[in-house]
């Protein structure tokens, strides 16, 4: 489980890290102003929502698995298919 340090302010509340970087884990923002603005942080540099919400997807990059006695390490492939219609 990972553990934050939260500091609570009567505009903000701010998430930091063991080493009291602004962080944030799981695409949840790292400071939430009363406003509703949202910011988000990992180990100390801000990233965006997009970045945060893709973070927190799992991956199952490097994970090694066994098929007949041969052993694979997984790769994720993103791949994109463009149609283009004319």
């Amino acid at each position: 489980m990972k553990q934050y340090i939260v500091k609570v302010y009567n505009n903000r509340t701010k998430w930091y890290n063991q080493k009291d970087q602004l962080h944030r884990e799981g695409g949840l923002p790292a400071v939430e102003y009363s406003t509703g603005t949202k910011e988000y942080w990992v180990n100390g540099e801000q990233i965006t929502k997009e970045q945060a919400e893709q973070l927190a997807k799992p991956s199952c990059e490097g994970i090694v698995v066994e098929i007949d006695g041969r052993k694979f390490q997984l790769k994720e492939i993103i791949q994109a298919l463009y149609w283009i219609f004319g």
